[in-house]
């Protein structure tokens, strides 16, 4: 899963999104720096991670993308589950995307002195570039993967991601309607603990 989702993915809960979206931008030694509250946030992510990675559907999901996107197949995989959850949306939530997305961004700013400067500057990129609707549509989509390529440290094959879907969309989309139902019920199970 990736922003979108992980965002989704935090009851409602700000200080659980807080945790669930900086994660993947700290270090262990980072994490012990902030409140309880956050470090829960930080672990509802990496459950939601180790669900994921776990999950039969996404291990067939990753055989469709192994082939042209090797190493970086898992990568692929999450920023495409949060195209399929901006396709989907209305039907996981009542409220408009963009109003979601908005939302987030400015929950983010208003904690923006609860965060790290690195992830403060990490952040005000977020929202400059509305990251949490960059996989909106297929174009959107393709300028994600070209900013990915960019950032890359070795050879990628994110421009074949579009044969990917002309290949494979309806199978993965598929099971991204499978699999998110689970998600939710293990992501809800997981905050009434």
């Amino acid at each position: 899963m990736n922003y979108l989702a992980h965002s989704y993915l935090s009851c409602g809960d700000e200080d659980l999104m807080l945790g669930n979206l900086i994660t993947d931008m700290i270090t262990k030694r980072d994490e012990e720096a902030y409140e309880e509250s956050i470090q829960k946030g930080i672990e509802l992510h990496r459950k939601i991670d180790t669900f994921t990675d776990s999950h039969p559907i996404v291990s067939e999901s990753l055989q469709l993308i192994y082939p042209t996107q090797g190493k970086y197949a898992p990568v692929v995989l999450d920023i495409l589950w949060d195209y399929f959850l901006s396709r989907n949306w209305s039907h996981f939530s009542a409220e408009a995307m963009e109003a979601f997305s908005q939302n987030i961004y400015f929950l983010l700013e208003k904690n923006s002195d609860r965060l790290q400067a690195k992830i403060v500057t990490r952040f005000e990129k977020m929202i400059q570039a509305d990251w949490l609707q960059s996989c909106l549509t297929r174009e959107r989509l393709r300028k994600t993967f070209a900013h990915l390529h960019k950032r890359t440290k070795f050879n990628s094959n994110f421009d074949k991601v579009d044969d990917i879907l002309d290949e494979h969309e309806e199978e993965l989309s598929l099971a991204f309607m499978k699999l998110f139902p689970e998600m939710i019920s293990y992501v809800d199970a997981n905050c009434r603990k």
